[in-house]
Formats: C-alpha cells, structure tokens, sequence
C-alpha cells in the first residue's frame, strides 16, 4: 500500500532526523551518527519504492476498451481489461486522506468475465469515471446504428427500393 509505505517512510526519517540531532547537537558521537544513517537509508529506500510503486501503475481508457495495469517491481504485474460496452457501472471511492491528498480508488464493475477492475490512487478520478460512461454510451450508439443501418441495407437488397435518408438517421 503506498501511503503505509510513506507513512513508515515518513516515520523512520524522523527518527533519523532526530538520532542526528542528538548525535551533533548533544554530544551523541559516531555512534548516533551510524544510528541515523542505518535508520535513513531504509527510509529512502521506502520512499523511493513507494514512488516507483505508484508510478507504474497504468488505467487506460480508449473509445474501445478500459485497461489496468499493476506492476510491484521485481515480483508481478497484474493486467485487467474489458470492452467499454461491458462496463455496468463505475464506483468512486474516496477515502479520508484521499480527500486530504486529492486522490480516489476506482472500480469498474463489467458484465464479462473481469467482474471488476480496480485501481487505486487514481487522480481526477470524476474526470475518468465521466470519461468511462460516455464512452460506454457513444459506443452503444454506434453499436445501435450500426445495426439499423445494416438491417436497412438487408431490406434494401431483399425488395430493391432504394431510399436516401438524412444523414442523422444513422
């Protein structure tokens, strides 16, 4: 998780802040010094981890499809996918520092066989659930005139009429 990550992140660099201001303000010596060093370095060691952890996690949203991506370096990366029209209905979810920190957990529930795609830390998380359920929509349009108009064209080549109708039918 990465805000348990920056909070023990956060946690052990006070500490190593506080082991060097003992070491040179209270006399503390290389001893408090070492201290510091060995408490700082796993701390930014964390940080780093923490960053990397939530950068290379990936939500795309095309006219076609919603895509998630989950990556823990060195150890898995998980893929969820689904066609936009599968998509039943996108929850948003903000949790107290979430509102604190300007982020959301998104889930997308779909008809298929991915029941739900997750993704957590999601930034502008309306702008992407609006983005998600237009797209839904435009596509169920599509869907819904394309096939009309190849019932049109069935009909058409069945009885041999040939009608122009306005572009806005389709």
């Amino acid at each position: 998780d990465v805000l348990a990550t920056a909070i023990l992140a956060a946690f052990l660099t006070a500490v190593a802040l506080f082991m060097l201001y003992v070491s040179f303000g209270l006399g503390g010596g290389v001893a408090a010094l070492a201290g510091a060093v060995f408490v700082a370095i796993p701390a930014i060691l964390a940080w780093i981890w923490g960053l990397v952890d939530y950068w290379n996690d990936y939500l795309v949203v095309t006219n076609l499809r919603v895509f998630a991506q989950e990556k823990v370096l060195l150890f898995y990366e998980a893929r969820q996918t689904t066609q936009i029209e599968q998509v039943q209905n996108v929850d948003k979810e903000t949790p107290f520092w979430g509102r604190t920190l300007g982020y959301s957990h998104i889930k997308v529930l779909t008809s298929g066989a991915t029941k739900l795609i997750s993704f957590k830390y999601a930034r502008r998380a309306q702008e992407i659930t609006d983005a998600i359920m237009e797209h839904r929509e435009a596509r169920t349009l599509h869907r819904q005139a394309t096939s009309r108009k190849s019932i049109f064209e069935a009909l058409e080549g069945r009885y041999g009429i040939t009608l122009t109708l306005p572009r806005r039918v389709w």
